[in-house]
């Protein structure tokens, strides 16, 4: 009996691990648009096209380096190329990727002193974003593209969006990585919050 608590308490956590690591993925879509729609007053019409032209993006990618996604799907031990591939993309539009991303960067470790269980905590957290950071970064490059191909945005305009893009999310994830019951509320109200507005338009994320 046990053993079957033990492990219907694992699957659960297994399962609300998943659940979470799909919202932050599903708020990264969301930023994009966000930023999209504050500089562009992009609509439902527009911000679709955005999404869908980013998927379009990254398929045409991934079969670019050989896959094939309508019979096999996308295989998680592609992604390193498929990231790398599109981040060779985006740089050579003159998007200064490596100096936005620095600037934004996240840290495992607190700024000043905590105790052991948040320190652990925040190094797991941190690890978890590090395991989704090719994904998002894929979108957003993704995102960058379309820009480039559907409006013709040059480097100037795709650096602009790109760092506002990083901006934000290291403002909400420097939250959620302070590991304070009070800010997780504050993380996941902000990204309810701006999933729900892109949704709310009509856009499928």
């Amino acid at each position: 009996m046990k053993v079957n608590v033990n492990r219907a308490r694992f699957e659960a956590k297994q399962e609300g691990m998943k659940e979470q690591r799909m919202q932050m993925i599903t708020f990264a879509i969301a930023l994009g648009c966000t930023i999209c729609r504050n500089k562009w007053n992009f609509g439902k019409r527009r911000l679709d096209r955005l999404v869908r032209g980013a998927y379009e993006e990254i398929t045409e990618w991934y079969e670019h380096y050989g896959g094939n996604p309508p019979e096999e799907g996308m295989n998680p031990d592609n992604v390193p190329t498929l990231y790398h591939g599109m981040r060779i993309q985006v740089d050579a539009l003159g998007v200064p990727l490596d100096e936005i991303e620095r600037e934004y960067a996240l840290s495992p470790d607190f700024s000043g002193w905590r105790n052991l269980a948040d320190r652990k905590m925040r190094k797991y957290r941190f690890e978890e974003l590090e395991s989704m950071r090719m994904i998002t970064r894929a979108y957003w490059y993704a995102m960058l593209l379309h820009l480039w191909h559907t409006y013709g945005n040059g480097g100037e305009v795709l650096t602009w969006v790109y760092r506002r893009i990083q901006e934000e999310w290291a403002r909400v994830m420097r939250l959620y990585l302070d590991c304070d019951v009070g800010k997780d509320s504050m993380v996941y109200t902000s990204m309810r919050g701006r999933i729900r507005a892109i949704e709310n338009l009509g856009v499928k994320l």
